[in-house]
């Protein structure tokens, strides 16, 4: 056998390691076969042919080359692999800490910081609005009722996009199905399309002053002047209530003018009840065909859907929920320790005829409030003050806290955002 074919291993080398190890490299049966060849060859070296050198073919070298080769492979690719899954454990971490820090685990701490810059602007930009809403309404009330319809058109247009906007982002688009958005619809009617039909006027007056104004103090809403869907439910609620007054008492109202003899200045029982309550019927129709019917599937599906009924059953510190409760435990409809199933029909049922006393018991005064004018403006003062008296509760009480807590959560992002940096 000539040397330059062989690999000659030093007297002594071959008997050092009587066997080799298996290891997996993934070739499968050509590997092993090589390795018991190899096993067998030194397990049969006799003590004669320790004390003389082992050679190896050139066929058996390119194999234990091969061998070599692929076995550093494997090694390269379980270092990868190892390498992948730390990598993959710190980004989990890295999303669980941007989740707990900003709700979401795709967003950057930092990003998240520079959006609470975003959010102050915008409460500024909200907080300037409502100031100058306030003074515009008033300027057009003393110096221009007669454009005060025009004025009133313009302006909830603009902030009802504002809120469909907000509403479809949050999930909320069902609350626009609500009684306050249908009376403001009827009295863009009045305004744009049937000016001088003074039934319709007179139809507004009555859910206008009375079952609007009623809900203004019903759910405690607040003039908060930062609060840009604060505002805009004063605007949806108060300033029906204006316009019709407006219509009601100025020389130039389509309600009942001065001049005019032949019209009938006064609601009574009809114009003051039963019409709008045939108004409030047609609505509530509309809005169970729409999320019983239309809509069943959809709210099935998706319990995060938000509306009225839904909110309502939820929120235990409202008082229409807590008088509901506890008239539906007085008479036997709720068990003394059941609560509201917003998905269930005697919730359901409870909360339309609820809704209705409610919007019965807002329209009997309405016919005082359209025969005496003083009184009306004593009631309407009244109302406003009370959102006034709520607005400065929030203020005080209530965000006060929350934009304390909001600074301290903001210099905690900010050192997160260094960290991460």
């Amino acid at each position: 056998m000539q040397e330059s074919n062989n690999m000659v291993l030093p007297e002594g080398e071959g008997v050092a390691t009587p066997k080799l190890a298996n290891c997996s490299t993934g070739d499968g049966g050509d590997d092993q076969l090589l390795l018991e060849d190899v096993n067998r060859v030194l397990t049969n070296i006799t003590d004669e042919e320790q004390s003389q050198r082992i050679t190896l073919s050139r066929k058996q070298i390119a194999s234990l080359v091969g061998l070599e080769k692929r076995i550093r492979a494997s090694l390269s690719k379980q270092k990868k692999d190892i390498q992948s899954t730390i990598t993959r454990k710190q980004e989990q971490i890295t999303r669980v800490r941007r989740r707990l820090i900003t709700g979401d685990s795709e967003k950057r701490v930092r990003d998240f910081a520079q959006e609470a810059k975003v959010v102050k602007t915008v409460d500024k930009f909200a907080f300037c609005l409502g100031v100058l809403v306030l003074c515009a309404t008033e300027y057009m009330v003393l110096q221009h009722p007669e454009s005060f319809g025009t004025y009133y058109c313009a302006l909830v247009s603009v902030m009802m996009a504002l809120r469909l906007y907000m509403y479809a982002k949050s999930g909320w688009l069902y609350f626009v199905l609500d009684f306050c958005y249908w009376a403001n619809a009827s009295c863009f009617v009045s305004v744009l399309i049937l000016p001088e039909n003074d039934r319709l006027w007179r139809l507004n007056f009555a859910v206008s002053n009375g079952t609007l104004l009623g809900a203004l103090l019903a759910w405690r809403n607040s003039l908060v002047f930062h609060s840009l869907d604060k505002v805009t439910s004063i605007v949806i609620h108060l300033l029906p209530g204006l316009l019709t007054f407006i219509q009601r008492s100025s020389a130039n109202g389509k309600m009942c003018p001065p001049n005019d003899d032949a019209i009938d200045c006064s609601l009574g029982i009809a114009g003051s009840i039963l019409e709008p309550l045939l108004f409030y019927a047609l609505w509530q129709a509309v809005y169970i065909i729409k999320t019983e019917v239309i809509d069943r599937k959809r709210f099935m599906a998706d319990p995060s859907l938000q509306t009225s009924l839904r909110w309502l059953t939820r929120d235990k510190k409202n008082a229409m929920h807590k008088i509901s409760k506890q008239v539906c435990r007085i008479i036997g409809v709720l068990k003394p320790d059941e609560d509201f199933d917003p998905e269930a029909l005697k919730t359901k049922l409870v909360f339309w005829i609820g809704q209705l006393i409610f919007t019965l018991v807002t329209l009997l005064p309405t016919h005082f409030l359209f025969a005496h004018q003083e009184l009306h403006v004593a009631y309407f003062c009244y109302t406003f003050a009370m959102t006034v008296w709520n607005g400065s509760c929030y203020y005080f009480e209530v965000f006060a806290s929350r934009y304390i807590q909001q600074l301290e959560k903001q210099e905690a992002m900010s050192k997160a955002s260094e960290k991460e940096n």
